[in-house]
């Protein structure tokens, strides 16, 4: 049902009134920088680490975007986003800075929005339904945050409102655009194509017509051409990610009604109202113009909300990207004093987001509760990162390269991504943030405790177990362990940093203890022998130690004829309860390891890759001069062999892969380029900081031997 011509007159105004809108949005950002201090949340903490590195890494030259050149540690496939955050952060100390890029998205998915709307209903509410769709908590929650749906959902948007323009693939400069847009979204994001399945459908009718099919056909070509390179070079990376993750079947969305998980999510995200009168609209769509191809905005709207339904964890980010397609079909089936009414009480919900001068309203119903009003306004926050970190730098031990802290926290707000991205700002580059582990803090010369309660579905790894240990006072901890600095946060919580204490005399006694059979966790040995002594007064360690063993087993992997050296050692025995003996020990500190020999067999090298790699089954293994495997990666079969040796200068263990075969087709070789070598250093690291020596390793007879 047409209604004429669109007015120019309305267009104009509506235009300016967009203008005014995108500028109010960013006075509004800078007002919310001004008054905010929090560190980053957990997820846009990580994401600036991706943009610092992208940044550092083009300050060599662009060679870096080169398929075949190893990208920044924290990037595996994805470069936009990160590189155009890390331009905007421009190496700043302030993370607040990376959020001027948001509004440029924001900008791009207003006139998205806005040229989607105009092109069903040429009025006034194009406009409105833009203030509608950015007003919402949602929309405004990822304003403030550094994390890409934001830019994901306005590529979206643009991708379908060039479709349309191209009325089907039709026209060209529509369609070239397309094909540009689909490439740049491609490189923001996998999960960008999965928003666009109705176009599978429109690009089948497309190849059928004559005057479409080659449009279609270079816009294919172009988007491949932009994104393809990228992700081919890193294609074994992203097979085994997709392999594996959890299997989903179309059964899926009935178990415990998960088609419907999304309701509450957006009654609270979109707004209560928002939310019903944009569901009735597209329930029962009405389009003034071209309604003909308002299928595509239902279509974009339903595919994508069954596919994310499908997710193992669902969360309302993942259908940000289609509320576009819910908002103007939605609202086009209303009148405008109804949309106009709507826009209004959007507007008033938006201020009060960043503002709090409404206070939340809860309101209960059987899946869980309505919140009306919600807000999230800026706050002056200090949650002494930095002071815990400059502490511990200048209490940390000289003689270290680097010393390890062991964090037991991962608040929203207090996070091991945030302590990392603190620590680069502050140029601090010998202080390194690692989880607790099943052991807790070994290695570490410091442990940041945050005391109070915290979500239990943030902790993760040890974290519990840690924090008990922690805070018994006879514990094994205790008697390693002393209070450094205490910081009240501002979630009334309490920041603890802990330093090993000074042992003044050795812990226990040098000499040897044998073991018969020996457990602890997941390591267990025969025949263990250890020996240590050379107390150092000055330097407080044993300046050297020796461990041999018959045959060991630790996470999967089995040893025999282990010997191997330690220099530089510190340890806190753990007593039995109520005894004098102690069974287990928690190391300290370590210079340097030794290792003499060690021998492992094929199904102990079979064992162990299994256990470190989810869906890997093994089925056929051969050492000799080389390591050949053969067996199933979720449910692809493949077959490679693998060369491993011990590298002199700098020392490091080389792993080099020498072909890898998918089925019956083997990899080519520029395909393997970028992964075909690892270097694992025996130099100090994070998760090893101390030294390694090995005489050499050999792969024979079935073995793997060191020498």
């Amino acid at each position: 049902m047409d209604e004429g011509r669109p007015s120019p007159r309305v267009l104009a105004l509506s235009l300016v009134g967009l203008a005014i809108f995108l500028s109010c949005q960013a006075l509004a950002l800078r007002s919310y920088l001004r008054a905010d201090s929090r560190p980053p949340t957990l997820e846009s903490a990580a994401n600036l680490q991706a943009a610092l590195d992208w940044h550092a890494a083009l300050a060599e030259g662009w060679g870096v975007l080169n398929p075949a050149a190893p990208g920044p540690r924290t990037v595996v496939a994805l470069p936009f986003y990160p590189m155009l955050l890390g331009r905007a952060c421009g190496g700043a100390d302030l993370a607040g800075t990376g959020l001027w890029l948001n509004w440029f998205y924001l900008a791009l998915l207003s006139l998205a929005v806005f040229g989607l709307a105009w092109h069903f209903r040429p009025d006034e509410t194009a406009l409105l339904s833009v203030i509608i769709l950015v007003g919402s908590p949602a929309l405004q929650e990822l304003f403030h945050t550094q994390t890409v749906d934001l830019a994901l959902t306005a590529l979206v948007a643009a991708g379908y409102w060039a479709l349309l323009r191209s009325d089907e693939f039709r026209k060209w400069p529509a369609s070239l655009v397309f094909g540009a847009i689909f490439a740049v979204g491609m490189l923001h994001g996998w999960s960008f194509a999965t928003y666009f399945l109705p176009v599978l459908y429109m690009g089948i009718l497309a190849l059928s017509r004559s005057n479409s099919r080659l449009k279609i056909l270079v816009a294919v070509a172009g988007a491949l051409a932009g994104a393809w390179p990228w992700y081919a070079a890193r294609l074994p990376v992203l097979l085994a990610r997709l392999l594996q993750a959890p299997g989903i079947s179309v059964s899926t969305l009935w178990q415990d009604w998960a088609i419907l998980s999304y309701f509450g999510p957006m009654v609270n995200g979109l707004g209560a109202p928002f939310f019903a009168l944009a569901l009735v609209g597209l329930c029962v769509p009405q389009f003034r113009r071209n309604w003909h191809r308002g299928w595509v905005l239902v279509a974009w709207f339903v595919s994508s909300y069954v596919l994310w339904s499908l997710a193992p964890t669902p969360q309302l980010r993942y259908l940000i990207p289609c509320l576009p397609a819910l908002v103007v079909a939605g609202l086009g089936a209303w009148p405008r004093g109804l949309v106009w009414v709507l826009a209004l009480t959007q507007l008033l919900v938006m201020v009060n987001f960043s503002s709090g001068a409404i206070s939340p309203i809860t309101i209960p119903w059987p899946t869980g509760r309505a919140v009306l009003f919600p807000s999230q306004p800026p706050a002056r926050q200090d949650w002494h990162l930095a002071d815990i970190l400059r502490q511990a730098q200048v209490r940390r031990d000289p003689q270290r390269p680097f010393i390890n802290v062991t964090l037991v926290a991962n608040d929203e707000r207090f996070n091991r991504s945030n302590f990392e991205l603190t620590a680069r700002w502050l140029g601090i580059k010998d202080v390194r943030l690692v989880p607790p582990g099943g052991r807790l803090c070994e290695f570490s010369q410091f442990v940041v405790f945050k005391d109070g309660w915290l979500d239990p579905a943030r902790m993760i790894g040890q974290m519990p177990e840690a924090a008990k240990i922690i805070k018994d006072p006879n514990s094994w901890f205790s008697a390693a362990y002393e209070e450094a600095g205490r910081w009240p946060l501002s979630d009334d919580s309490t920041a603890v940093l802990y330093q090993q204490r000074r042992f003044m005399a050795p812990p226990v006694r040098g000499g040897v203890y044998h073991y018969q059979f020996y457990s602890s966790g997941q390591f267990e040995a025969t025949d263990l022998v250890i020996e240590f002594g050379g107390w150092d007064a000055q330097r407080l360690v044993y300046r050297w130690g020796k461990v041999s063993a018959a045959e060991v087993r630790a996470g999967g992997l089995r040893l025999v004829g282990l010997q191997v050296e330690l220099e530089d050692l510190l340890f806190q025995p753990l007593y039995e309860h109520g005894s004098n003996t102690w069974g287990d020990a928690r190391v300290l500190k370590l210079g340097k390891l030794r290792i003499k020999s060690l021998r492992a067999d094929r199904d102990s090298v079979r064992a162990f890759l299994e256990g470190k790699i989810p869906g890997l089954r093994i089925s056929g293994v051969e050492l000799d001069k080389t390591a050949k495997l053969r067996g199933r990666m979720g449910g692809l079969q493949f077959s490679s062999e693998v060369a491993a040796r011990i590298e002199v200068l700098p020392p490091a263990l080389c792993i080099e892969i020498v072909n890898v075969q998918l089925g019956e087709s083997r990899l080519p070789d520029f395909f393997l380029a970028p992964f075909r070598t690892f270097l694992r250093p025996l130099t100090p690291m994070t998760e090893t900081p101390f030294a390694i020596e090995a005489p050499g390793l050999t792969l024979s007879g079935g073995w793997l031997s060191i020498p």
